[in-house]
């Protein structure tokens, strides 16, 4: 859904228009289909899943003949489920994970600076428990 109009996606792809591509890839939570606008996202993945599906979205093929000026991954909502919960990966999985994406994604040649990484914000489970 990022970029539907007023979202993150859409509002990088205004600003950056006539100067640079903006291009969402993935795989779709419904099982790969193009959202709106051609674009796919990735939804109802954690880390463990995308560290192996990883190299059909991108790879030193699909790289060949662009310059990625930065690529933004975010992961990690999912992860940080409840235990209990399907799609939960331990902290500690979830942080090996993480090392693994990057390295793989230096591996074909995506410069260390160029990768972004936005995971999920600090919970104060203490809090949350009170409500």
């Amino acid at each position: 859904r990022s970029f539907e109009d007023g979202q993150w996606g859409a509002i990088l792809q205004d600003k950056l228009q006539r100067r640079c591509d903006v291009v969402n890839r993935g795989h779709g939570s419904h099982g790969g289909q193009r959202g709106q606008g051609g674009q796919r996202g990735q939804g109802g993945y954690n880390s463990t899943w995308l560290k192996f599906i990883l190299p059909d979205i991108i790879n030193s093929e699909i790289l060949k003949d662009v310059e990625v000026v930065s690529m933004v991954i975010f992961i990690g909502a999912n992860d940080c489920t409840s235990p209990w919960a399907d799609l939960h990966v331990p902290i500690e999985t979830y942080k090996q994970n993480l090392q693994e994406i990057v390295v793989y994604l230096k591996s074909i040649n995506l410069q260390h600076g160029r990768i972004i990484l936005v995971t999920p914000p600090p919970v104060n489970e203490s809090v949350i428990s009170t409500c």
